[in-house]
């Protein structure tokens, strides 16, 4: 692949155009963050076949990027698993524990 070919194939990719439809701002933190990964390995990928200057140092800025991408993504999807199990847990807790002398709300009452 020659330089002028990388910067078509580059340009190609750039032009790409995320599908914004998602459930909510997580889903859609997520598809972006899995988009922009493939395409800083397509452009790692490709970029492994030129001996050229401007590109290598371009490549440890994309590599940079794709490691933000996979932390945005692994911090997204545990932030998706934390809102699952916090909407199947019960919002309010039913304990059996009357209140005693030294319960806040005993103190309130005692004011």
């Amino acid at each position: 692949m020659t330089r002028k070919e990388f910067e078509r194939f580059k340009l190609s990719l750039e032009s790409q155009v995320l599908n914004g439809e998602g459930r909510g701002p997580l889903e859609f933190g997520m598809k972006r963050a899995l988009f922009k990964r493939q395409k800083f390995e397509k452009l790692l990928a490709a970029a492994k076949t030129l001996n050229c200057l401007t590109v290598t140092s371009k490549v440890e800025q994309w590599q940079r990027q794709l490691a933000r991408a996979n932390a945005t993504y692994e911090r997204l999807r545990k932030l998706r698993e934390g809102a699952t199990t916090q909407a199947s847990s019960p919002r309010f807790n039913y304990s059996t524990e009357q209140p005693g002398q030294n319960s806040p709300t005993h103190q309130l009452l005692a004011f």
